[in-house]
């Protein structure tokens, strides 16, 4: 059974997706003090590219310089928003970071309506802000102000948006997803290996000898496999199918699961607050395919 065009399978993918990329604040919290952020962007991004390579035998596969664009601008678009969001952290605390980077659910639709003249009916407007208010009960915030890293972060979320955005635009027409993921993540690979060549000192790599190189190898594996690979791989392909605001709002919920895994591998706590913002915005999201079709251009994408 289709809830308005939106298959379970679909849903099932999504909530994969963000599910995978929840494991990357574990992962990243395990790396960050052996790796800079943009070597391990270089080493995530260009082996994660060298695993995709092989399945791109599956199936026929199409290619040209018109069908690369359009992964390459993704790349450079998230390249972009993760490297604004940890140069942003420097300035700001988690708890506003990871609320701010979350305005790329807003964010998204605008540019929909900017760009596509979609008009967006007032009840998916409604779930996204209860949503978001989900999420500032999760973050605990604690406003003090507007400062630098809240404004990086702020242009973090922006490329946020557009990603999503861009990728919501390919169709098959594009290549599989594998493919568009591919071109991704070598766009990616290769934008944060130069700047880490010429900005940053290199790792020690003694480290992946070392007593913590069980725990190091573990985490980069999360990092390629799971949030990478299947991740994004699995972004584009559900985008295909699924209107990239209503992407964006499932998206969100890559913070309850973020929470979870924190709680399963670091020990960490959520406070009741905390609790009550991860339901909400769980019971958002899941209301979401039921809200009624947008407007007669996004029933093209169902």
């Amino acid at each position: 059974m289709k809830a308005y065009g939106i298959s379970p399978k679909h849903l099932a993918l999504l909530l994969l997706t963000t599910a995978s990329w929840g494991m990357s604040y574990v992962a990243t919290k395990w790396l960050i003090a052996d790796f800079s952020p943009l070597w391990m962007m270089g080493i995530r991004f260009f082996i994660s590219s060298l695993l995709s390579i092989p399945l791109l035998f599956i199936g026929k596969q199409e290619t040209s310089k018109k069908l690369t664009r359009l992964p390459m601008l993704c790349g450079f678009f998230l390249f972009l928003a993760i490297y604004l969001q940890i140069l942003g952290l420097q300035y700001t605390t988690v708890a506003k970071s990871s609320f701010i980077t979350t305005l790329f659910a807003f964010f998204t639709p605008l540019i929909m309506m900017f760009k596509d003249q979609v008009k967006i009916r007032i009840d998916f407007w409604l779930l996204l802000l209860t949503s978001l208010f989900g999420i500032f009960l999760m973050c605990e915030l604690s406003f003090s102000g507007f400062n630098f890293g809240d404004f990086l972060t702020l242009i973090c979320a922006i490329f946020c948006a557009f990603q999503i955005y861009y990728v919501g635009t390919a169709t098959p027409a594009n290549g599989s997803a594998m493919l568009f993921n591919l071109y991704q993540n070598l766009t990616i690979a290769i934008l944060a290996l130069t700047s880490a060549i010429i900005f940053e000192t290199t790792p020690d790599w003694s480290v992946l000898t070392s007593e913590k190189s069980e725990m190091i190898l573990l985490a980069f594996f999360v990092l390629i496999i799971f949030c990478t690979v299947i991740g994004f791989g699995l972004q584009v392909y559900t985008q295909q199918v699924i209107p990239a605001h209503l992407a964006g709002i499932f998206y969100l919920m890559e913070s309850p699961f973020a929470a979870l895994f924190g709680f399963v591998m670091l020990n960490e706590t959520l406070t009741p607050q905390g609790m009550l913002g991860a339901t909400i915005v769980t019971a958002c999201v899941g209301l979401v395919p039921y809200t009624e079709k947008l407007t007669s251009k996004v029933k093209n994408y169902f």
